[in-house]
């Protein structure tokens, strides 16, 4: 005779708990990758065919001389080598400042305050949020000397028409600045700015890589603990048939 299937067993409630808080830690692990690996594809659809990520064009105005942004602090910590090679950390800087004229320089903030020593200008204090960019008013009755003849800077443009100015990023306190060529009031400049940054993309594809691998093991982890364990029943044991011959007296009679 064949015998019957082996039953399985019924699954513990404290294994289908256990099971199933490990499934739900790995597919909180495995949304985590998927939402990196979309912002990650994201931000590389906002590199531009140079490869910088950019702000969207602002247009600030003042009533003195100069456009500034803040003090730029850049610690590097010995990375400027590192970023060189995988094509980041460059500064692009782009304006139009109408028609008088564009002038964009960049230098060490020290050069600037001395060169921009109570002359009225604008300048940026916060631009984390572009969108909204806090300025602040300096008063100052100087009219200052056209900037391109100052020697200080690190990287200038100048021209009519929109400016563009690339700049490698280095350690330092450092000024950008925005004005006409020669140094006239009433600036009123479209502005943007933006960082070169290596592509997203490898990285992207990896972390989603990772999200489908822990999607997949969250949902093994579920259909494992509420399966269970396969039992063992004892077999019970086969009877074996008896032939009786004509004559004879059955067994056990």
């Amino acid at each position: 005779m064949t015998s019957p299937p082996t039953p399985r067993t019924r699954p513990s409630t404290g294994r289908i708990v256990g099971f199933s808080i490990a499934a739900a830690i790995t597919a909180v692990l495995a949304l985590s990758a998927f939402a990196a690996g979309g912002g990650l594809l994201w931000a590389n659809g906002e590199r531009d065919d140079d490869g910088f990520v950019s702000t969207d064009t602002e247009q600030l105005a003042t009533s003195g001389h100069a456009l500034t942004t803040g003090r730029m602090d850049l610690d590097l910590d010995g990375a400027g080598e590192f970023l060189d090679a995988i094509g980041s950390g460059d500064v692009k800087i782009a304006a139009d400042a109408g028609g008088s004229g564009t002038f964009i320089g960049i230098a060490r903030t020290q050069d600037v305050d001395r060169y921009l020593r109570d002359v009225r200008r604008t300048v940026i204090t916060d631009y984390s949020d572009w969108f909204e960019p806090t300025l602040d008013e300096v008063a100052g009755d100087r009219r200052p000397v056209a900037p391109g003849s100052r020697s200080f800077w690190v990287a200038k443009t100048s021209g009519d028409g929109e400016q563009r100015l690339t700049w490698e990023a280095r350690d330092g306190d450092w000024t950008a600045v925005v004005m006409h060529p020669d140094g006239s009031r009433r600036v009123d400049a479209a502005v943007t700015g933006g960082v070169s940054t290596p592509s997203f993309l490898p990285f992207a594809i990896v972390s989603l890589a990772i999200g489908v691998l822990l999607a997949a093991g969250a949902a093994l982890l579920l259909v494992a603990g509420l399966r269970g364990p396969r039992g063992a029943a004892p077999t019970p044991p086969s009877e074996q048939a008896t032939t009786v011959m004509p004559g004879e007296m059955s067994p056990g009679v």
